[in-house]
């Protein structure tokens, strides 16, 4: 059985997320590819489950740096990267050993090529847009 138990990031609910990691054998943590890592992020990332390896980790809404935020391919890589450096230095510091070794991120490198590819068409169509 998999109970799911659905948490907001808002620093105001600091005390269910709280109680709700006392019950739960593993976690995801997301992080908005736009804001990045928040104050809530380290919370969650210091009390996540000791010792659980099912516990991850995924950047989410990526696409709105491309759409929103306009960012070509690489500074989408950099912004990536920069959050992926910030929740790794957090892992040091907060995590045991399991979660250093299975919670860490890495920049995927098929991702990269897909990203290029959406960029550049995403651009060229509002280059040609009459």
């Amino acid at each position: 059985m998999i109970n799911l138990v659905d948490t907001p990031g808002h620093v105001d609910f600091t005390g269910k997320v709280t109680r709700a990691l006392r019950a739960i054998d593993g976690a995801v943590v997301v992080v908005d590819a736009v804001e990045g890592i928040m104050a809530q992020t380290e919370v969650v990332t210091r009390q996540a489950p000791r010792g659980k390896s099912s516990s991850r980790s995924l950047i989410n809404k990526v696409d709105r740096l491309i759409t929103e935020m306009q960012l070509n391919a690489d500074q989408v890589e950099r912004k990536l990267q920069h959050i992926i450096d910030r929740f790794n230095d957090l892992i040091e510091v907060y995590g045991d050993e399991i979660l250093r070794k299975v919670w860490k991120l890495t920049l995927i490198t098929i991702v990269l090529p897909l990203v290029q590819r959406f960029t550049d068409g995403l651009h060229a169509r509002h280059r040609t847009a009459p």
